[in-house]
């Protein structure tokens, strides 16, 4: 949310003042709650700090690809059909039907598969940015 407020993604592009003093506000106060409640509750930092940091990571991945699919065209019914927003869809399935087979059918094996399905769909974001940006930075607009 942080990143997504500081690129200024809905203000049109281009970094205003208000959006990166309250991207900057947000991360640092989602930073000094993870080490207050470190602090507070050691132990259940331990038994979930992994579940909560892959779900953040993830969280901010299929964002990525959403602000992707953005950039590269305006809001109408055609970004669904853009690349990155695809992408983003596949990643959204594949936590549906991750948590889907463990609700429903007690599958044993779903965060591994989540957890795969997540990772390979980073893999192919990262290599299509790669490609399209010719391994460097995106020019100034």
């Amino acid at each position: 949310v942080a990143t997504w407020l500081a690129r200024g993604a809905f203000a049109g592009g281009g970094l205003d003042a208000w959006s990166i003093r309250v991207g900057l506000a947000l991360a640092w106060a989602a930073w000094i709650f993870a080490v207050c409640f470190d602090i507070w509750d050691r132990p259940d930092v331990v038994r979930h700090g992994h579940y909560t940091s892959a779900i953040a990571m993830f969280v901010c991945i299929i964002l990525a690809a959403i602000a992707n699919a953005v950039d590269r065209s305006d809001w109408n019914w055609g970004i669904l059909l853009d690349r990155y927003m695809l992408l983003a869809m596949a990643m959204l399935l594949v936590v549906v039907v991750g948590v889907i087979g463990h609700y429903c059918y007690s599958w044993k094996h779903w965060v591994l598969f989540t957890e795969i399905g997540l990772i390979s769909s980073f893999a192919v974001l990262w290599t299509l940015q790669t490609l399209e940006l010719g391994g460097g930075l995106r020019p100034d607009e």
